[in-house]
């Protein structure tokens, strides 16, 4: 007997246009949007079929307690940041040579904070710049902290991908194997990779 085909839902999406100017957040939009922002959409959609009310609650407390954590590290930065300006007296944040554009969907509230995070971690890397090309932060000064901030953001990764891989061995467990990568993925990351299109074809 054939398969039934899985009747697709009508889900709420938001769709926010992004533009990026540092490095640093480019890298996390090419990687982080694509793979990040998918893995936070998978568990909650597996948690939303194995998972009783509580432990979708666990779950999205979990998550949410490693995105404001990130995110609240990375506002104190930007903050230091614009004090340590203030007292030099420098305004002008720098412009970029390989800026970019994309538009991203929105589907739940942890890929709104993980969008933010870019966001917030590009504010910061320009922060950064600003006092080094002012000469305030010293060449190894800004190394350290773009290392820093890069195996930090490369941790909350590695969270989420780890949480994820506990999720879906939580559903086989329950007997209850599920296959989203595809439908995962392609959801968040379309409307990015279009506008990469767009944008390189310009």
């Amino acid at each position: 007997m054939a398969e039934k085909k899985r009747e697709a839902t009508s889900k709420p999406v938001l769709r926010r246009r992004l533009e990026v100017k540092s490095e640093l957040a480019r890298r996390l939009l090419t990687r982080g949007v694509w793979n990040t922002a998918g893995a936070l959409y998978r568990i909650e959609a597996v948690w939303r079929m194995i998972g009783r009310d509580e432990e979708i609650d666990r779950m999205e407390s979990m998550v949410m307690h490693y995105l404001d954590k990130c995110a609240k590290d990375l506002k104190e930065e930007r903050e230091r940041l614009d004090v340590l300006l203030e007292q030099n007296g420098i305004e002008e944040l720098p412009d970029y040579t390989q800026k970019q554009t994309v538009q991203v969907r929105i589907l739940s509230p942890s890929i709104s904070r993980y969008v933010n995070i870019i966001l917030e971690a590009d504010a910061v890397i320009q922060r950064l710049d600003a006092a080094w090309l002012m000469g305030v932060v010293t060449n190894l000064e800004r190394k350290r902290r773009m290392v820093y901030w890069i195996s930090e953001l490369r941790s909350l990764r590695k969270k989420i991908r780890d949480l994820e891989a506990k999720t879906r061995g939580l559903a086989t467990g329950r007997g209850r194997a599920v296959s989203l990568e595809q439908e995962g993925q392609e959801d968040v990351i379309e409307e990015v990779r279009e506008e990469k299109e767009s944008v390189a074809a310009a």
